[in-house]
């Protein structure tokens, strides 16, 4: 199993009330970007729903030469730390989100940043949410890519394959391990992510 590394970026994010029933997608905004990670902007920003379908934010992605690029932006979370991982399937009905399958996996690895035969390559950072329940960042998954390849070498994996993928933040913090999920709890918000096409 080749080594990856995964680069999350986070910072506060301050929401304007005016902003909370806005959908993601109709925010006029300008596309992120982040010195490390490259462009993001390349692909619609998808909405993050809760478990009810409420739309509690946004992931708008892009591909850079390091990997598949991500920027989250949520709001009405729980403050603390949570799990985040890539899910297989592209499709999010609430309430517990199982539509989106499991761990994007497609090289069979362990699940977890810390386990000796892992990572897989739906394994994510944990995040940190507020004490004002937002939260946004950015991830770059090396070795992957969303829907066009600029990697320079080695082999590298799609993740807007014919069913899509999805985004899941979890209750819980990810403990790097624990499988399948890293002890990681019910899955609390999911974004999915458009097949390819």
């Amino acid at each position: 199993m080749r080594p990856r590394r995964l680069i999350l970026l986070s910072a506060p994010i301050l929401m304007l009330a005016a902003c909370g029933s806005e959908p993601a997608e109709e925010r006029a905004e300008p596309p992120a970007t982040d010195a490390a990670s490259g462009p993001i902007g390349e692909a619609p920003a998808v909405s993050l729903v809760g478990p009810e379908g409420n739309i509690i934010g946004s992931v708008q992605g892009g591909d850079s030469d390091q990997g598949a690029v991500m920027r989250i932006e949520a709001r009405g979370l729980p403050p603390g730390v949570h799990g985040m991982h890539l899910h297989a399937v592209g499709l999010c009905e609430g309430p517990k989100f199982e539509s989106a399958g499991p761990h994007w996996n497609p090289t069979e690895a362990q699940h977890g940043l810390e386990h000796p035969q892992g990572p897989h390559f739906g394994d994510l950072p944990n995040i940190t949410v507020g004490e004002d329940g937002t939260f946004t960042g950015t991830v770059t998954i090396q070795g992957s890519y969303l829907k066009e390849s600029r990697m320079k070498a080695g082999p590298v994996e799609q993740i807007l394959d014919a069913d899509g993928a999805a985004l899941v933040i979890h209750a819980l913090p990810d403990d790097g391990t624990s499988q399948p999920s890293g002890a990681s709890g019910d899955r609390i918000a999911c974004a999915a992510l458009a097949p390819a096409g």
